[in-house]
């Protein structure tokens, strides 16, 4: 739930320098009154300064021996067994690390620093029942500082107790004041606890103090709707609705929730007006046209469904005219309908937007060829070359063009182009027939014969 990782290090260096300054000067400064130094501290500020050089330098034997010097002769130094406490985490050493924290904490009990250590050495051992103990003591020590007490929701939270849990989160709250991030975890550890009322009830608890912000009427709705309580979801998206009726997230969930009580004219509306919003996201877009596309090549599609279809499609090409799939659906509609001239510039405008759909082209060809807009294909014959060299299909398509243009030797070298590049027998009968036509009228008849035998064979 928090990670402490970096904290940690941070406040570890904090306290190295801290102490290591201390140790260096404190024996060149007594207060007035003050008990002369001994030779005996002296030594133990020494050594203890030899530990901290090599505790810096990354020498933890070298630093080991001396805080275990320090301890030997004053038995009370907290600070010498706060860092062989470190010293012992770092090197995966828990049992000892806990032990030399606790003798820390034993030795200062007024050292937050001891204590938020050794909170975290024991979530380290996912040991949450004693973490939340230390981390209880911590925040008393230091009530305002939000680090330490996420640190300790996250321990409270593994051991399960989500109400005391959120009881910490609110406190945080107090401090920082509302924060997406945390109202999300207060939601999912309610959520994690089965609470769908208390979920709910965090954003039933920020709308009271934000009724215009429409974000939280919709969240709540999708806690109700998630968890298969869509009735209870309906007058959170009709207040959110209310409050923006042109919002596409608002109108996107307000359909889905229509649409699961076959409420389909709803559905329908609201879908549209969410395609119709700037600030949906497109991806979401694309979900609703597609849903609405997939009876598309179905030959029962009703005159109220693809009317639907269009407009869902001139919906997008007109508030996201950058995005090909609007221009593509409302081709394949028109295709669909056996309306190929007004399918074609729908194609032209999606394939500049995305020239590397293949079904596109293909699609595309079709239309063309049913148009008989044979200029228009020959027209297109560098660029769908280049794209698809191999392609019998397309081969074929070109030299039909061109046959159809009066050009049947141009014809002829696409024909046995799409005749080298096929292997589907309908294909093959259809390549023979137009290669017996295409020769037919350069007037080789040997070869129209030869093609038309082999047309006949199949």
């Amino acid at each position: 739930m928090h990670n402490y990782v970096i904290m940690k290090r941070i406040v570890l260096i904090l306290f190295v320098l801290a102490v290591g300054i201390s140790a260096a000067f404190g024996q060149k400064t007594k207060g007035k009154g003050a008990a002369p130094i001994t030779t005996e501290q002296r030594m133990i500020s020494s050594t203890f300064a030899d530990g901290l050089k090599a505790f810096y330098t990354g020498d933890y034997t070298g630093a080991e021996r001396h805080f275990r010097s320090v301890i030997e002769r004053d038995s009370k130094h907290g600070a010498a067994y706060y860092l062989l406490g470190n010293l012992k985490s770092e090197q995966g050493d828990k049992a000892a690390a806990e032990e030399y924290l606790r003798r820390a904490c034993a030795c200062d009990k007024q050292n937050v620093w001891y204590f938020y250590a050794l909170a975290q050495q024991l979530d380290e051992m996912e040991r949450y029942k004693e973490s939340v103990k230390v981390w209880d003591q911590v925040c008393r020590m230091q009530s305002a500082n939000e680090e330490f007490l996420l640190s300790y929701a996250s321990a409270m939270f593994m051991t399960g107790n989500f109400k005391k849990t959120i009881q910490i989160l609110d406190r945080v709250e107090d401090l920082i004041g509302i924060n997406e991030q945390l109202t999300q975890m207060k939601v999912d550890v309610l959520l994690q606890g089965n609470d769908i009322k208390g979920a709910v009830g965090v954003y039933d608890k920020l709308i009271a103090q934000n009724p215009n912000e429409v974000e939280y009427y919709t969240a709540a709705a999708g806690l109700y709707f998630s968890n298969n309580m869509a009735s209870n979801a309906l007058p959170y998206l009709e207040k959110a609705a209310a409050l923006a009726p042109n919002d596409g997230a608002v109108q996107l969930a307000l359909a889905q929730y229509q649409a699961t009580q076959g409420h389909k004219e709803e559905a329908d509306k609201a879908f549209l007006q969410a395609m119709r919003s700037p600030d949906l996201d497109v991806e979401k877009k694309l979900d609703i046209l597609r849903l609405y596309l997939a009876s598309l090549p179905k030959e029962s599609v009703t005159p109220q469904e693809i009317k639907m279809q269009m407009d869902l499609s001139e919906a997008l090409t007109e508030v996201n005219p950058e995005v090909a799939e609007g221009w593509a659906a409302m081709a394949s509609i028109y295709m669909r309908q056996r309306e190929y001239v007004k399918a074609t510039p729908y194609f032209d405008r999606a394939l500049e937007i995305d020239p590397s759909q293949y079904y596109l082209w293909q699609d595309y060809l079709i239309c063309l060829a049913k148009s008989n807009n044979y200029q228009r294909i020959i027209e297109l014959e560098d660029t769908i070359i280049e794209l698809f060299p191999t392609n019998s299909m397309v081969n074929f398509t070109l030299g039909s063009a061109y046959l159809n243009s009066g050009k049947p030797a141009t014809a002829i070298k696409y024909f046995e182009k799409a005749l080298k590049y096929t292997y589907d027998k309908t294909e093959m009968l259809h390549i023979y027939n137009a290669l017996a036509e295409a020769y037919e009228v350069v007037g080789d008849t040997a070869k129209a014969a030869e093609y038309r035998k082999k047309a006949n064979k199949k």
